[in-house]
C-alpha cells in the first residue's frame, strides 16, 4: 500500500490539503497517522513526528466517486486551459 501526506495527495488531484480534509472530515477517506523522522541539524537521528496520511487507492476511488465536484473552480479552469 502506498501512502501520501495530505499535501502530496491534494498535488496528485491538483486540488488544495482543505478539500482532502474535507474528504477526511465526512469519512470518504481515512487518515493515517504515521510516524516520520525528520532530520535537524547537528542531530544524527533526526525527531520523529506523527503525521497525517492517506492511502493513495483510497483517495483515487473516493475522487472518482464523489470528489472531482468537490475541486476547486480553480483547478478546473487551469485543467480545462491546459487542454487547449
Amino acid at each position: 500500500m502506498a501512502y501520501l501526506t495530505i499535501r502530496e495527495a491534494a498535488e496528485k488531484l491538483g486540488t488544495d490539503e482543505a478539500t482532502i480534509r474535507e474528504w477526511i472530515k465526512r469519512g470518504w477517506l481515512k487518515d493515517i497517522q504515521r510516524r516520520v523522522s525528520l532530520p535537524t541539524s547537528g542531530e544524527l537521528l533526526g525527531v520523529l513526528v506523527t503525521e497525517d496520511h492517506v492511502e493513495e487507492k483510497e483517495l483515487f476511488e473516493v475522487a472518482e466517486d464523489v470528489g472531482w465536484a468537490m475541486l476547486t473552480r480553480k483547478t478546473l479552469l487551469k485543467r480545462l486551459n491546459a487542454r487547449r
